[in-house]
C-alpha cells in the first residue's frame, strides 16, 4: 500500500508481517495430544490417516505429509531395531545359559 510518508509504510509494513506470523504461530498450536508409535499397528494407521487428509485436502497437506511419512519411516526402522535388540539379547541369554550348563 503507497503512502507518503515512509515511516508510516514501514510501520504498516511491520505491522503486516506481524500479523502474518502470529497467524502461522496459531496454526503451529492446533497440534493433537503427543502419538505414542511404540508397534508398527500404530505407525500403519498414523500413514492411514495421513493418506486420506492429503487425498481429501489434495495439494495444501503434501508437505505435512511428507514430513508424517519421513517420521513413519524413523519410526518403523527404530521399532525394528528394537525388536532385533530383544532377540539378540535372548539369543545371548540362551546361549549363556547352555555355555554355563555345559561347563
Amino acid at each position: 500500500m503507497p503512502y507518503k510518508d515512509i515511516e508510516k509504510q514501514r510501520a504498516w509494513q511491520r505491522e503486516a508481517k506481524r500479523k502474518a506470523r502470529a497467524g502461522r504461530a496459531a496454526e503451529r498450536k492446533r497440534l493433537t495430544a503427543p502419538v505414542h508409535l511404540d508397534t508398527a499397528d500404530k505407525v500403519r494407521c498414523m500413514l492411514e490417516k495421513c493418506v486420506a487428509e492429503v487425498e481429501a485436502d489434495g495439494v495444501e497437506s503434501a508437505m505435512k505429509a511428507r514430513i508424517f511419512c519421513r517420521i513413519g519411516e524413523v519410526c518403523l526402522r527404530a521399532i525394528d531395531m528394537g525388536e532385533l535388540e530383544r532377540r539378540l539379547t535372548v539369543l545371548e541369554t540362551a546361549i549363556n545359559a547352555n555355555t554355563q550348563s555345559a561347563s
